[in-house]
């Protein structure tokens, strides 16, 4: 660098320094976040389209990107909106998402924005015809329920939604003696009970 510094005017060597040391610091900056991402076992998550998956599985498979990358708040949300193809960002950006600035609350609106009423049907049916695998402990069936559950109900049906999930776990685990505990709970909170 000294020699390639040499070369360039006095007047105008400081300012070449400070460039070159904003470059050299966005680029370790970038090395650090793939290292993040290739150690965590993280990849950069494919350009959604709701052809092929569902906005919940999309999500599923940002949540360790976004996690690795340290992405929260409105910077995750800017993040995440650039995974979307034109039409779902029109469909998210026209119903308010500039205004949500937690990723939570975001994620929970983009799941009730961008999944189709064909979706939530669905989801609704397999809760309600929902069994515990053979392989499957009871804390993982609750898990599935809930991932169903997401996508069945809107974010103001916190109510139906629990209601649903307790009555589908209860009527779908194995052990008999679990399904009696459950209904006879008074936790009305779904993920408390499970």
């Amino acid at each position: 660098m000294e020699e390639a510094l040499a070369a360039i005017p006095e007047n105008l060597r400081d300012p070449t320094r400070a460039a070159f040391r904003i470059e050299v610091t966005a680029a370790v900056e970038v090395a650090k976040q793939e290292f993040r991402a290739g150690v965590s076992g993280s990849k950069k998550p494919e350009v959604f389209n709701s052809n092929n998956v569902s906005i919940q599985s999309f999500l599923e498979e940002f949540e360790p990107f976004r996690a690795v990358m340290g992405l929260d708040g409105r910077h995750a949300i800017n993040i995440f909106m650039t995974y979307l193809g034109a039409s779902s960002q029109i469909t998210l950006a026209d119903n308010g998402a500039e205004g949500l600035d937690n990723w939570q609350e975001f994620t929970t609106f983009a799941i009730k924005m961008l999944s189709s009423p064909q979706v939530r049907v669905e989801s609704r049916f397999l809760i309600k015809n929902a069994q515990q695998k053979v392989d499957e402990t009871v804390e993982d069936f609750g898990k599935r329920l809930i991932q169903l559950g997401r996508s069945a109900f809107g974010t103001t049906e916190d109510g139906a939604r629990n209601s649903a999930l307790k009555d589908a776990l209860a009527a779908g685990v194995r052990r008999d003696v679990i399904a009696v505990h459950l209904i006879k709970s008074q936790e009305k909170n779904f993920p408390v009970l499970l």
